[in-house]
């Protein structure tokens, strides 16, 4: 009873929580999107738009075959907003597109990471780029793939979706979609504030991703239709 505002993190699609703040006086916002959210206030970058923005850049550059790198099972597994929205929009873009992808979770132990990417390449060796959703697994992806005897971008590109700093502190420094934290927090606050004072807002904000180019993305080599 002595909380003014709340605020909402790592939204399930059917999060039990939702519900519960529809019947609430105090003012929430969530940072995230469930599946119906109608009632409440959200705020979130665009992850589907960011699943589909990757798989049109790669698909620029010549890549026919793309791999998602996800968030662990257990991320899928709670139906975890942000993880089931970049599927969604990753997916859709590789239809739409006509493209071949495989798709999975991904641990963010060192031995785990290398264990999924090398089964990925030995069921889908013509696979010329991956796009990695998982922060902590980054380092890994990179590391797996120069132990499996591979060349970032030479031999296959890297997309990831991350913090502008962990793109920036990879070698090489990688292509990225920005998950723009400090800004969704900051969004997150003022709405709250604003809700306070008893002014409008929106009830759903999302923030279009931006992706930038670096060092560990470049057009295939050999296109798959090639080898």
């Amino acid at each position: 009873a002595m909380v003014d505002v709340l605020v909402l993190m790592d939204v399930e699609m059917h999060d039990p929580r939702v519900p519960l703040l529809r019947q609430l006086d105090q003012p929430s916002v969530l940072i995230g999107f469930p599946a119906e959210a109608s009632g409440v206030t959200c705020v979130d970058l665009d992850f589907q738009q960011a699943g589909r923005l990757c798989v049109e850049y790669l698909a620029g550059l010549g890549h026919r075959d793309i791999a998602l790198l996800g968030a662990p099972r257990a991320v899928y597994q709670r139906d975890t907003g942000f993880a089931r929205r970049t599927m969604a929009g990753f997916s859709a873009a590789i239809r739409e597109l006509g493209l071949r992808s495989a798709v999975s979770s991904c641990e963010e132990r060192s031995e785990a990471v290398h264990r999924t990417t090398a089964a990925l390449l030995a069921r889908r060796p013509e696979l010329t780029a991956f796009v990695v959703h998982n922060e902590g697994a980054v380092g890994h992806v990179l590391a797996a793939l120069t132990a499996l005897g591979l060349r970032v971008p030479d031999d296959v590109s890297v997309l990831a979706i991350c913090p502008d700093e962990v793109a920036e502190r990879a070698n090489p420094a990688l292509s990225s979609v920005l998950v723009p934290a400090e800004d969704v927090g900051r969004q997150a606050v003022d709405m709250l504030m604003r809700k306070l004072n008893g002014q409008e807002v929106e009830d759903a904000t999302l923030l279009a991703p931006r992706l930038t180019p670096r060092a560990s993305t470049t057009a295939p080599r050999t296109l798959p239709d090639q080898r």
